[in-house]
């Protein structure tokens, strides 16, 4: 047990209005970008009602309309809840996180119990449901029921092997009727006395059918007016009474998802629809609104306001009877992204619906000025265009260009919102169809001159080119089997297009002007790669290609002339004394404005310097805010250093001091924060600087306080003097060196202690 926050900074955290939106973040910070949409797990919690999705925790505030976003960075001991409910007797508000963590909110503080996150249990902790009786609560557990103490903050005991035979059954929901604990669970439904008796022997717990045909499936529990109810995924409610279950009114074929006691009668959740069900007189309402689209759970509030977890529209809130509307925080579609890109300052991030993460929803997310814009295919003007694979920005005509694995390509332009889609079968069109009728492209790059480049898999040409100033169109590689397999494309400002072919392919490269091409791989003078899997492709700030492997890295130091040099081989970065990242599978690369290197691995995220010699960073999620440590790509904004990473268990951002040089540093050069108040103690930003450039800090008196030098165009400050010392309050002078060492006042920051 572990008090995170006192009262009062609590209350100045948690629980106040903020600005979710926030255009940039201090150096060295991270935020989140988890998707609210598919929201789980409800709590009506007097004028809050609290609402998780997969990863993301938020509240909406009946009283000011105001929507709270809380993230580990809050006090918060994990993502990723599973339980979430209050208390109102004790005035808990009660999170189980899916591993196993605890924490309990009561008075402004936070408790962290992480008992069950680490005991010695077999199998998953993941949490399914929670009842409350007096001080205590009982949580469903996938090995079976926990007893927490509320005043205590601890677990009490644990009731494992709960099956007929004592092995490990998964408990779904749970419900406290006449003085027992019932448990719906995968072994049946099972009922044990809560005074004087053991609870931790299965011998002990009666089961029941709930109807002979259908025994032991009674998913979801609820006690209304007296009596016991169960759901029975496609069978219907049934009550229990004189000792034995009976159907009621209420029949469906759907598979529940909740059940909840109310004032108004039981609020019965199913797969698609919700209904609020009145005992008494057999009747049931089911609530319309468009919005309900795949509901998880459904709660009345001291309003009457009925609110609705929805996977897909996020938190619903509407007069049963009446009209709907989604409260939902700044966010993207989905958790988990096909891929990340950059271009203009902005973040696209690609989601499909097919996806083992995803919501239903295909479309991409386009992030910026701090909050987030999501684009779903088949609304809104946007056609029904799936199976995301990438996207490019075309800085000619300044639009993106996304490509599909069925839909073929499509155009988008931000300044208008206009879509079109190019597929199989248009006059004059290179693309083509396969036998299924499908148009798909793998890979996309965009050249010098705003030619847009796509890689075409089961077809005849599988390079194809599309020049957008004039609607040409043009196919290379014809019968080239290996190009058409092609997962990544880069296109050189020498007009070289590199091509990352699958499994122990290696990369091919070609150049349309010479109409050559050559496949680099492990042979000596041909590529001598450590090995022919290539994971990932990146160039850098020096021209160089860094490839990732299925363990470790390679770089190719000239690439331009891969296609005139007869002898072409691979470099190996070396870090420690050893070949860098050696035994690590390369899931992502990216380079930032100081030329470091961001790689990904199944192991966390690294951050190496020009030539992989240096390690500035290893986040792990044991170190940091990462929710996973599988990284499924990474992008870096150069102009403000902010890279995000796409983990398999959602998006972060960290904000680090290298940013792209800028040309013109006098006129460009911004400090921040600025001025710096008694209360910071972060970094000090100088960006705008010319690239690795050497800054002086002096007082007004033009003593020397500090000497920096950039990580591409930033420069970072720990706000102490050469002796280690903060400065004191004044105004502080701020120099930059030129190439012929020229010193330049860029700016000057003012320092209140």
């Amino acid at each position: 047990m572990k008090k995170i926050l006192s009262f009062s900074l609590l209350l100045a955290v948690l629980f106040p209005s903020v600005v979710l939106a926030q255009a940039n973040i201090p150096l060295d910070t991270w935020r989140t970008h988890f998707s609210y949409l598919e929201v789980q797990e409800l709590a009506v919690a007097e004028e809050r009602i609290y609402a998780a999705s997969d990863n993301g925790l938020f509240y909406f505030d009946t009283e000011d309309n105001s929507l709270t976003r809380l993230t580990t960075s809050d006090g918060l001991s994990d993502a990723g809840v599973g339980i979430l409910a209050y208390d109102e007797p004790t005035q808990s508000l009660l999170l189980v996180y899916r591993n196993g963590n605890v924490d309990v909110v009561q008075e402004g503080e936070i408790f962290s119990i992480k008992t069950i996150h680490e005991a010695a249990i077999p199998g998953e902790r993941s949490s399914n449901d929670a009842v409350f009786e007096g001080r205590y609560a009982y949580l469903a557990m996938d090995y079976g029921i926990s007893k927490l103490d509320l005043a205590l903050h601890e677990i009490e005991e644990s009731y494992l092997n709960l099956g007929s035979a004592g092995e490990t059954t998964e408990v779904y929901q749970l419900a406290i009727w006449n003085d027992s604990l019932f448990a719906a669970t995968e072994a049946g439904l099972l009922a044990n006395a809560l005074q004087g008796a053991n609870l931790a022997d299965f011998n002990n717990w009666r089961r029941y059918p709930v109807v002979g045909q259908v025994a032991g499936r009674g998913n979801t529990l609820a006690v209304a007016e007296g009596k016991l109810y169960a759901g029975v995924d496609g069978e219907g409610l049934f009550v229990y009474e004189s000792g034995q279950w009976s159907p009621t009114t209420f029949q469906t074929d759907q598979e529940f998802r909740a059940l909840e006691a109310s004032e108004t009668g039981l609020l019965i959740t199913l797969e698609e629809e919700v209904h609020i069900f009145q005992p008494e007189q057999a009747e049931s309402m089911e609530v319309e609104s468009r919005l309900v689209d795949a509901p998880h759970e459904a709660l009345l509030d001291r309003s009457g306001t009925l609110w609705i977890a929805d996977g897909s529209n996020g938190l619903l809130g509407g007069k049963p009877g009446g009209s709907f509307n989604a409260f939902v925080p700044s966010g993207p579609l989905a958790d988990v992204p096909v891929k990340l890109y950059t271009a203009n300052e902005q973040v696209i991030a690609l989601f499909n619906a097919a996806g083992a993460e995803g919501n239903g929803l295909s479309g991409f997310s386009v992030f910026s000025e701090g909050s987030w814009q999501n684009y779903i295919a088949g609304q809104a003007g946007m056609p029904a265009f799936v199976d995301f694979t990438d996207v490019v920005y075309n800085p000619v005509n300044k639009r993106y260009y996304f490509s599909s694995a069925s839909d073929g390509l499509l155009e988008w332009s931000p300044a208008t919102g206009e879509f079109v889609q190019f597929a199989a079968g248009l006059p004059g069109m290179a693309l083509a169809a396969t036998a299924d009728g499908k148009t798909p492209v793998t890979a996309l790059a965009v050249d010098a001159a705003g030619v847009v480049w796509m890689v075409q898999p089961q077809v005849d040409v599988p390079l194809v080119s599309y020049k957008p100033a004039d609607g040409r169109w043009l196919g290379y590689l014809r019968n080239t089997g290996r190009a058409g397999a092609a997962l990544q494309l880069l296109a050189l400002p020498n007009n070289d297009k590199w091509l990352r072919l699958p499994g122990e392919g290696g990369v091919l490269v070609f150049n349309e002007e010479k109409d050559v091409y050559r496949i680099l791989g492990e042979e000596n003078n041909e590529g001598d790669l450590s090995e022919a899997s290539v994971t990932t492709l990146a160039e850098d700030l020096e021209g160089q290609i860094w490839l990732g492997l299925a363990e470790g890295i390679n770089y190719i130091p000239n690439p331009y002339t891969v296609l005139t040099d007869a002898n072409v081989n691979a470099a190996l970065p070396v870090y420690d004394r050893r070949a860098l990242l050696s035994a690590e599978r390369i899931t992502a690369l990216a380079v930032d404005g100081g030329n470091r290197k961001w790689i990904g691995t199944p192991n966390g995220l690294w951050v190496f310097g020009d030539y992989g010699d240096t390690l500035y960073h290893h986040f792990t999620s044991a170190n940091s805010p990462l929710p996973g440590n599988y990284i499924v790509d990474i992008s870096v904004r150069p102009q403000n250093g902010e890279a995000f990473i796409a983990t398999q268990q959602g998006i972060v951002s960290y904000r680090s001091a290298a940013t792209v040089a800028e040309v013109a540093p006098a006129a460009s050069v911004k400090v921040f924060p600025n001025p710096v108040y008694p209360s910071y103690e972060g970094m000090v930003g100088i960006t705008g600087l010319p690239r690795d450039a050497i800054v002086k800090i002096t007082d007004a008196s033009g003593r020397l306080v500090k000497e920096l030098q950039a990580e591409g165009g930033t420069a970072s400050w720990n706000m102490t003097d050469w002796r280690g010392r903060r400065p004191g309050s004044g105004i502080y002078m701020i120099f930059t060196a030129s190439e012929d060492g020229e010193e330049a006042l860029v700016g000057k920051l003012a320092i209140i202690n």
